[in-house]
């Protein structure tokens, strides 16, 4: 799981794609083969990118994530899921 210093930076960067509110810019970040889904994989690339993912963390970590804000429990995180996680739960931090 992430620390919060690293939640705090990941929604920074967050805020800084999103110029215009809706969140598709950030999304598309973690999207990596544009399907409108973001997988285990390829969230764990893109945090690695981000420099958010640190070597300790393992598959199970993501796939933690993914399930915290997966609500349809379908495995992957749709740009819907991904819009509540980036303007409700993130901004907690």
């Amino acid at each position: 799981m992430l620390p919060p210093h690293k939640i705090q930076e990941l929604h920074r960067i967050f805020s800084k794609l999103d110029k215009n509110g809706d969140g598709l810019r950030a999304f598309k970040v973690f999207d990596l083969d544009g399907d409108g889904f973001i997988s285990c994989e390829e969230l764990q690339i893109a945090l690695s990118r981000l420099g958010l993912w640190d070597e300790h963390c393992s598959g199970q970590d993501c796939k933690d994530m993914i399930g915290m804000f997966d609500t349809n429990s379908d495995g992957f995180v749709d740009f819907e899921e991904f819009k509540d996680m980036v303007l409700n739960d993130l901004s907690i931090y």
